[in-house]
């Protein structure tokens, strides 16, 4: 809306950075830990080792900006392509457990399918604002029953 109404005014803004807080210890640690730079870099994570969201300082006209990965315009929501990026994340972290070791190095790992497997382990929404003590330990009992770790008389 602000920037509407910049070119339909011909409005040329200039911002200034205000330190209000300056020499305000709590506010410095708080400034380390928000600085932008980081995300601006790039997204990065050991699971796509060499691989960043970029964003191409070329495309940027205006506030839009057009973020890449692996060099491919994102043409989803960043918000949603962020979200599966996490999702598989996750999922390749629980896969490639020691644990499993044995299923990902046979050609059981190409047979089995991942995502319904996921979707059996966890059939409701784990992002539920209340917590359902009979859904928890279905969840629960599911995850031992796949990583086999179910207690057992000896």
């Amino acid at each position: 809306m602000i920037n509407d109404i910049m070119k339909e005014k011909k409005l040329k803004v200039i911002c200034h950075k205000v330190k209000a807080h300056s020499g305000d210890k709590y506010n410095e640690i708080a400034n380390s830990l928000a600085k932008i730079p980081g995300f601006v870099k790039g997204i990065k994570n050991n699971i796509f080792e060499g691989t960043l969201i970029t964003l191409n300082y070329n495309s940027i006209t205006s506030l839009n900006f057009i973020p890449t990965w692996k060099s491919t315009p994102i043409e989803t929501p960043i918000k949603d392509a962020i979200k599966e990026i996490n999702r598989i994340k996750s999922m390749l972290n629980f896969k490639y457990q020691e644990r499993f070791k044995h299923i990902m190095s046979s050609t059981k790992c190409r047979e089995i399918d991942w995502d319904l497997t996921f979707k059996t382990k966890h059939p409701s929404k784990i992002t539920s604002d209340t917590t359902n003590k009979e859904d928890s330990s279905r969840r629960s009992f599911a995850i031992k029953l796949l990583c086999e770790e179910l207690p057992t008389l000896s």
